[in-house]
């Protein structure tokens, strides 16, 4: 996702670059927040001028029929590879996220937005916590915020019931507990590394990407015992992803719905056009 793949760029960017006199003043810890603030003032004005994405219609579906019926299934798009039957390539977690946010609150696309802004806040925590165990003056975290929080994607996302921005989340945890690792070589950071990355998995299986991150992190370090704790922490909490498939044919099932997707073989606006 583009958004994670922000986040990681823009942190190794500003861990290098220091801030040179001329930029001290336009830079300041003053000037970023007054500039945070302020912008952070429009994009909450903006939230309740945000249009309902297709996608969040369809995800919420998923949220909405694994919780009243115990399975995922999309009744509003019929005769697609037998969705409307029963879809096993869905998001795990995001779609049991959504079913408990929809128990609490009712069926409303509202509080399917709003329950993303939780995460949002989470990843700035991770963020913060990475820029202060670097012993990083707070300007950093805050140019690092708003260079984040500014990105056109972001902006979208951060109020779009989406897995893109709890997947930011998990990144971040990741980074987070390889680098306190890297520096206490406590195994118990291993572990809420591995957790993270299987998270990610079981949130979205791009997040795969994540725990083959971990595993060439400590592979190419040669901390070969370190991978233990860190793939089994992953395995466990990613194998929940699996258990759906296994009963009779679910898996060939499954494989078949990821390899006929429709925007495969009819473009990415196939559901958006009513394909």
């Amino acid at each position: 996702d583009y958004s994670v793949s922000l986040s990681f760029i823009s942190l190794k960017i500003l861990l290098k670059v220091r801030l040179n006199n001329p930029y001290n003043l336009l830079f300041s810890y003053r000037s970023l927040i007054f500039i945070f603030i302020s912008f952070g003032f429009f994009w909450f004005a903006s939230l309740h001028h945000r249009y309902i994405e297709a996608d969040e219609c369809i995800l919420g579906e998923y949220s909405y029929s694994f919780l009243t019926e115990g399975f995922v299934r999309v009744k509003s798009i019929p005769a697609i590879e037998d969705w409307d039957v029963r879809m096993f390539a869905h998001h795990r977690f995001f779609t049991w996220f959504g079913a408990g946010i929809i128990g609490l609150f009712g069926w409303s696309i509202t509080w399917l937005k709003i329950s993303i802004l939780p995460w949002y806040g989470l990843f700035l925590y991770f963020l913060y916590r990475f820029f202060k165990d670097k012993n990083l003056d707070k300007k950093y975290f805050i140019l690092a915020g708003l260079l984040i929080f500014t990105t056109t994607i972001i902006l979208l996302k951060s109020f779009s019931f989406r897995p893109d921005i709890i997947l930011m989340v998990e990144g971040m945890a990741l980074l987070y507990f390889l680098c306190k690792y890297r520096e206490s070589k406590k195994p118990k950071y291993l572990l809420m590394a591995g957790a993270a990355a299987g998270l990610g998995f079981l949130t979205h299986l791009n997040g795969a990407a994540f725990c083959i991150a971990g595993l060439l992190f400590l592979l190419i370090r040669k901390e070969y015992k370190a991978l233990i704790p860190y793939t089994l922490a992953g395995a466990i909490i990613g194998g929940w992803y699996f258990f759906e498939l296994i009963p009779g044919d679910n898996f060939g099932r499954f494989i078949h719905q990821l390899t006929h997707w429709p925007t495969i073989n009819h473009g990415e606006n196939f559901v958006g056009e009513g394909g």
